[in-house]
């Protein structure tokens, strides 16, 4: 399968939903996992337990350490399944646009259609992220990113409740593919309704999703 196949044959996402604009990308998991803030903080917790628990299992008793041993593999049985699903939201969820607002650190406002069954009329939302880095995109501000959301909520009223956004490049730094992924975010009116959600200072806080 070539790659313009990849991107012309979308997918489903969790829950069901269907995106008829699929980034198709690669999650590369270790760039990820130092980009990820959520992610990196629960692999330190991983390493904690592991560090410990070793020590604790050697030296003082097998009983404790065993314990914390045992949480070890559940924490790291949760970065799996969270890598996991974040796996297919770069596949399968939607392609969208976001602007840098900010330089230190990089800060993203993303941009997504919320609406779901079958609503005509698009329900925009918007998504503040902090990021570790935009490499290989400056983090100028100003600077467009193509980024990807998926949604969370019963979807009551034909709109999703919450988006899950991050940029494409916390999960690849395949310039050829970022660049396709820039190329296929070609409505500008998109990206005019996020700069003027920047012009009019519409912003929610870190994790919120806002309804424009």
């Amino acid at each position: 399968m070539n790659n313009q196949e990849e991107i012309i044959i979308d997918g489903e996402v969790v829950s069901g939903t269907f995106s008829s604009r699929a980034p198709k990308v690669k999650l590369n998991p270790f760039r990820l996992l130092f980009r990820d803030s959520i992610l990196f903080l629960i692999f330190k917790i991983l390493l904690l337990f592991v560090f410990v628990g070793s020590v604790v299992f050697a030296f003082w008793s097998k009983i404790a350490g065993g314990v914390l041993l045992v949480i070890a593999l559940l924490v790291t049985v949760t970065i799996w399944r969270y890598i996991s699903l974040r796996r297919v939201e770069f596949q399968n969820a939607v392609l969208c646009p976001g602007i840098v607002i900010s330089q230190k650190p990089p800060t993203l406002l993303i941009l997504a259609d919320m609406s779901c069954g079958g609503t005509k009329q698009p329900i925009w939302g918007v998504k503040m992220e902090n990021c570790t880095s935009l490499k290989p995109f400056r983090s100028n501000v100003g600077q467009r990113i193509p980024c990807v959301t998926a949604f969370q909520g019963s979807g009551y009223g034909g709109s999703w409740d919450q988006m899950v956004s991050s940029s494409l490049t916390s999960g690849t730094g395949d310039k050829e593919k970022l660049t396709e992924a820039m190329s296929r975010l070609d409505d500008e009116e998109e990206w005019q309704i996020l700069e003027f959600a920047i012009q009019q200072k519409r912003f929610p806080e870190i994790g919120k999703t806002l309804k424009l």
